[in-house]
């Protein structure tokens, strides 16, 4: 059988108007927000914009393809957490009405090596892969069981959940640099007890009155970082404030920056997007340079920052971002400061200071109140040798996930080949 014979429609979204996205709304979903069973939310439509485009809203047991560029291939199936949820442009969700075929078996049919496979070979390759419905609805299903279905579903469900406890494990160990990093710089981390009511002077008034700001666990950690030497961000680092006009510097498409390509354990870019300029967003215009810390402003207790190597010099980041360039000061290296912003001693810090509902965000302003202890040039590089051989090792263990994981998928695709 084949896609076009067990589905009720095959849908592409669209990207709103001039690339303009709320705090919160209709969770709106790009082939880099989803990897098989893993989804993020990381931008929002309004309700209206969401009823012009009801034809490609998604739901849970949906399954998703990217169908155009570097993506090409990616495939995620909607889980129960999603009620509801639409898709741009690039995103083909295939809704299954064939009690033949279990969803979940076809998204994992798609994303194995056959299913790849012949998405590539279906699609259009031009300057970038590109896959039509009428190409994607001629891909080829094996005709299996349920039963066999579900063989193939709990076997890849196994491997799936051993590839998270690994990565989980990974996460622990960089969720220890906190202890490590506080031990070396002499810092403790206060324990506060979680009180419904608590008190604060009006001599300690800042310029805020929301009581989130004052509650006793950041005032504590306030407290702690100033026993130590420490100084204001905004007296360590100049903030960039260069631009792109949106026109000049690239020929026709551009490398892009958005705040869900950074990897939350390492600090790493995983993926940078071309996009062509007539499509640029209109958050499209940080300009970043070797060297640069970016901080995600939106949610910035998450820490999605990256230091930014040579080879992406030049390219454009979203307005989600503050730039971090040049160090004002000898007393703190460029490293100490993009390990130490990446720890819960300063993350907590930006959470203190941001405003919002589900989605909190910090001013650039703001950003620059917070501490960040200073020890010795020495314990410095200690520090940062010691974070660079956690990172090492939880990167490993990354690896030796992955190696399993592709073991059971080629014991999978020799059942859906049998």
């Amino acid at each position: 059988m084949r896609i076009g014979e067990i589905v009720i429609d095959l849908k592409n979204g669209s990207t709103p108007t001039g690339g303009n996205f709320e705090e919160e709304g209709i969770p709106y979903f790009r082939s880099q927000d989803f990897n098989l069973f893993d989804f993020q939310v990381n931008q929002f439509i309004t309700e209206d914009f969401h009823k012009k485009l009801v034809r490609s809203e998604i739901k849970s047991g949906d399954v998703l393809l990217a169908v155009v560029g570097a993506t090409l291939g990616q495939v995620g199936f909607v889980p129960n957490s999603i009620e509801r949820g639409n898709i741009n442009q690039n995103v083909c969700r295939i809704r299954v009405i064939d009690k033949r075929i279990r969803p979940k078996f076809l998204s994992i049919y798609l994303a194995s090596n056959i299913g790849k496979n012949l998405i590539y070979r279906n699609a259009t390759i031009t300057t970038q892969g590109y896959l039509n419905n009428e190409q994607l609805a001629t891909i080829k299903i094996p005709e299996l069981s349920i039963k066999q279905q579900i063989e193939i579903e709990d076997l890849f469900q196994n491997a799936y959940e051993i590839k998270k406890d690994n990565g989980k494990n990974a996460f622990n160990i960089l969720g220890d640099l906190d202890t490590h990093i506080a031990q070396k710089i002499g810092f403790e981390f206060p324990k506060v007890a979680v009180k419904n009511t608590f008190a604060v002077k009006v001599s300690t008034f800042e310029s805020r009155l929301d009581p989130h700001f004052y509650l006793p666990n950041f005032n504590a950690l306030l407290d702690n970082i100033r026993k130590t030497k420490n100084a204001q961000l905004g007296d360590l680092v100049e903030f960039s404030k260069e631009t792109w006009n949106q026109k000049d510097g690239f020929e026709n498409e551009f490398p892009y920056i958005e705040i869900s390509e950074i990897d939350l354990s390492s600090g790493k870019i995983n993926n940078v997007s071309l996009v062509p300029i007539s499509e640029a967003p209109s958050r499209a215009k940080m300009v970043i340079r070797t060297n640069d810390i970016i901080v995600s402003t939106t949610r910035p207790h998450r820490g999605a920052i990256s230091l930014i190597e040579a080879d992406k010099d030049g390219f454009i980041a979203s307005t989600g971002f503050a730039i971090l360039r040049n160090v004002k000061t000898d007393e703190i290296s460029k490293e100490y400061l993009f390990y130490m912003l990446r720890t819960q001693i300063c993350l907590q810090q930006m959470l203190q200071r941001s405003s919002g509902g589900s989605y909190p965000a910090i001013t650039a302003e703001e950003l620059k109140n917070i501490y960040l202890p200073i020890p010795a040039k020495a314990i410095q590089q200690e520090i940062v040798n010691d974070i660079k051989a956690f990172i090492i090792q939880a990167e490993q263990l990354k690896e030796e996930a992955k190696a399993e994981f592709e073991k059971a998928k080629q014991e999978i695709e020799a059942l859906i080949l049998n």
